[in-house]
């Protein structure tokens, strides 16, 4: 679930059912002052042309620290040129920030200094979270 999913916009808070309501806590729509909309890695109606591409980015790397440590280089993460083009173009997640995380956490990197294509997971598993012809089309000829 992206952020924001369950509710929708803040807007749209009053006219939730009251079981909706009582289900979180009686006062939670009443304390509200504000909101941060965090928009996910896919791109989106408000977007410019390319912001998503940022979101994407961000995620990514810190992803990348967490999930596959051993391609860290202090701040820095090898990465194969054409993985880090696919993972950053391609459409849409189906699951957004989780389907990134998914395909890294199914990615055989085991004993790799550098995530390249060769680590991806199989097409049958990359289609749970993106259009897999898309992506590896994205690494180009």
């Amino acid at each position: 679930m992206e952020a924001g999913e369950e509710f929708g916009p803040p807007d749209e808070l009053k006219h939730l059912p009251e079981e909706k309501k009582a289900a979180k806590h009686p006062g939670l729509v009443s304390r509200l002052r504000g909101f941060l909309d965090v928009r996910g890695i896919n791109p989106s109606p408000e977007d410019g042309e390319q912001q998503h591409l940022i979101r994407r980015a961000v995620v990514l790397h810190g992803l990348l620290g967490e999930i596959i440590p051993n391609i860290v280089l202090g701040d820095a993460r090898s990465i194969g040129e054409g993985v880090l083009h696919a993972l950053l173009t391609v459409g849409q997640y189906k699951h957004g920030t989780r389907s990134l995380e998914s395909i890294l956490r199914m990615s055989n990197t085991r004993g790799e200094h550098s995530f390249t294509q060769s680590c991806l997971p199989s097409a049958p598993q990359l289609d749970l979270h993106v259009d897999s012809v898309e992506l590896l089309r994205a690494f180009g000829p």
